[in-house]
């Protein structure tokens, strides 16, 4: 593997960050010689450069840090962001919600990077700040008109933080399940199926999530081409529609007999005309689904049938 050195971070021919363990050491505070001997017991995954050189990928060196519960002296040394403990208010009681109504878009990064860190998973992310700061400031526009380009602005930086805070996932395991997902006909939103995604490449799973308002017929395509073990479902609006509810029994049925399960969430889950289909799970949080994907995963049962037999109905 050949690297080349850009300040601190040293990143391999292909992009990805690695670090050297002076840097990591340095990060938490610990000796080089420490970091090395972890290294060589293995409980730090390092790789050689051509010369000899252990490098730490950026991604092992976060599992490393949340496992051991070691607190980052300087974030920096990783690249990770870092926001001015005088942006959050003293007692702040959401200080995620305070750094997207701030415009704070590094504030916001840094918050959930910490907590993630600390080791709060995405899940419990999605369920808590994140929910929270978003169902504040989706009432917003009910009482000004500004509170319309404030919401906009508020799920912009949302996107963006837990876009980067998945960054620093590794990749999936070659061996890795695959999950579809995507927002049904007419649903705009993107978050919740983005938070799905993040949500099941944390478990391990290699997603392809398809975003808001998919038809099923694109829905369809990717299936055939990826043989999904799971598809999600991220139904939004509280009433989803006529054609998102027909959609979705069709795509239900189409799917029973290939063995995918299909995971439905969201307000609109329960009126999609789903309840109580065997290969149909509704879940109420992004915790549930965690919990469900780790499940089915672990248990490694027989890989789905060739989705070339999912073909639409009539």
């Amino acid at each position: 593997m050949s690297t080349v050195e850009s300040n601190r971070i040293v990143q391999s021919s292909d992009g990805a960050p690695f670090l050297s363990p002076k840097d990591l050491a340095d990060a938490i505070g610990v000796s080089e010689s420490s970091l090395k001997r972890w290294v060589d017991d293995g409980r730090l995954i390092a790789v050689r450069t051509a010369g000899g050189h252990r490098r730490i990928p950026l991604h092992e060196a976060v599992r490393f840090v949340r496992a051991q519960r070691f607190t980052l002296a300087h974030p920096e040394i990783l690249g990770l962001p870092t926001s001015d403990a005088r942006s959050i208010s003293p007692g702040a009681q959401e200080p995620f919600l305070e750094q997207l109504l701030a415009e704070n878009a590094i504030g916001a990064r840094a918050y959930l990077v910490q907590r993630y860190l600390s080791g709060v998973g995405f899940a419990a992310l999605c369920d808590g700040p994140i929910h929270a700061a978003l169902e504040h400031v989706g009432e917003l526009w009910k009482h000004d008109e500004k509170g319309i380009a404030v919401e906009h602005r508020a799920t912009d930086i949302a996107i963006q933080s837990l876009g980067y805070l998945r960054s620093l996932l590794p990749p999936a395991p070659e061996d890795a399940w695959t999950a579809v997902g995507y927002a049904p006909s007419g649903d705009p939103y993107l978050l919740p199926s983005l938070a799905c995604a993040a949500v099941l490449a944390e478990a391990g799973w290699r997603d392809k999530n398809l975003g808001p308002d998919t038809p099923l017929a694109a829905v369809r395509e990717v299936i055939q081409a990826s043989r999904p073990k799971l598809v999600w479902c991220a139904s939004s609006l509280e009433q989803p529609g006529e054609i998102a509810a027909r959609e979705a029994v069709e795509l239900a049925n189409e799917l029973a007999p290939t063995g995918t399960y299909v995971v439905l969430g969201g307000r609109g889950a329960p009126a999609l005309g789903l309840v109580g289909r065997d290969n149909v799970l509704i879940v109420g949080s992004m915790v549930e689904l965690a919990a469900f994907a780790r499940g089915l995963a672990g248990s490694r049962v027989a890989a789905p049938k060739p989705a070339a037999s999912v073909e639409p109905a009539g």
